[in-house]
C-alpha cells in the first residue's frame, strides 16, 4: 500500500510541478513577449481613471463622452470643467483595484513613470495587464477548487489545463479589461 501511495504522490507532484512550470512560462511569455500595450479604448480609459485615483484626483477622466457631458450640463446650471471631469460610465471596482496596485508601486508620481525614447509600451500598462493576469491565474485556482469539490480532481485538472491554454482568456487578461476580475468573482 505504501509503495502505491509513494508512486501516486510522485506522479501527482510531477504533474503539478509541470502545470506550474507551464503556468509561469505562459504568464511570463505573455506579459513580456506578446504584450503590445492596452488595445481597447475602454481599457485605456479605465487605466487612466485608475492613475487619476492613485494620484488623488478621484474618478476623473480625460475621455469625455457626449452623453456624460449632456448629463452634467443638465444636472448643473454652471459651466462644466473639462479638466477633472467625473466618470460615470465605468463600474468602479476594476479602476479602484488597479489604483490600489498603482499606489503601491508609486505610480502616483507621474514624473517617475515616463516613457523613454526606446520604449514602445507604457510601463503602467504592463502593470495593469499584470493585475488582470493575476486575476486570471487566481480564477484558474478557484475554478479548480470548485470543480474538484463538485466533481472530481481529474475533471478539475482538465478544466484548469483547458483554461490555461485558452488563447481567448489570455487575450482578455492582457487587454486590461475587467473580464478576468469578473471571472474570479463568479
Amino acid at each position: 500500500m505504501s509503495i502505491n501511495s509513494a508512486n501516486l504522490d510522485t506522479g501527482v507532484i510531477i504533474r503539478r510541478s509541470l502545470f506550474f512550470l507551464v503556468l509561469v512560462a505562459l504568464t511570463l511569455g505573455n506579459l513580456f513577449t506578446l504584450f503590445r500595450g492596452l488595445n481597447s479604448p475602454q481599457a485605456m480609459d479605465q487605466a487612466q481613471i485608475a492613475r487619476e485615483i492613485a494620484r488623488g484626483n478621484g474618478f476623473t477622466t480625460k475621455f469625455i463622452r457626449p452623453v456624460a457631458y449632456y448629463q452634467a450640463q443638465q444636472g448643473d446650471s454652471r459651466t462644466i470643467p473639462l479638466q477633472g471631469f467625473q466618470d460615470t460610465y465605468h463600474s468602479p471596482l476594476n479602476p479602484l483595484l488597479n489604483a490600489a496596485v498603482l499606489k503601491l508601486i508609486g505610480a502616483d508620481d507621474s514624473d517617475a513613470w515616463q516613457m523613454n525614447e526606446n520604449e514602445m509600451i507604457f510601463p503602467l500598462d504592463r502593470v495593469i495587464a499584470t493585475v488582470s493576469t493575476l486575476f486570471f491565474l487566481m480564477a484558474i485556482g478557484v475554478n479548480y477548487l470548485l470543480i474538484s469539490r463538485i466533481f472530481d480532481a481529474k475533471i478539475a485538472g482538465v478544466c484548469a489545463i483547458l483554461m490555461l491554454f485558452c488563447d481567448t482568456f489570455w487575450n482578455y487578461s492582457l487587454s486590461g479589461l475587467p473580464q478576468m476580475l469578473m471571472l474570479l468573482l463568479d
